[in-house]
């Protein structure tokens, strides 16, 4: 992660497993959510490789899913997962 984003975390919090789509693919993605972030170092991307670091406040990424912003399932569902586990 801080390759390719510049931030380092304290921790790691495992969320669970997802597949795309179970019934044609037999890959599977772990979700984890990192907590403690702070920006430490500038990005050290690949030639290749082009990330955006965009932030915003945990509750605008609440509104953002309760809106359908966010379409790609599998954020978003990792996302519902990541707040579900900061809730408790």
């Amino acid at each position: 992660m801080l390759e390719e984003t510049g931030y380092e975390f304290d921790s790691f919090q495992y969320l669970g497993i997802t597949a795309a789509n179970p019934g044609v693919l037999n890959n599977f993605t772990h979700m984890f959510l990192a907590l403690g972030g702070r920006k430490v170092a500038d990005q050290k991307l690949d030639k290749n490789e082009e990330i955006d670091i965009i932030l915003k406040p945990l509750e605008e990424v609440r509104i953002l899913l309760r809106q359908h912003e966010i379409r790609q399932s599998m954020h978003a569902l990792c996302l519902f997962y990541g707040f579900e586990f900061l809730s408790r």
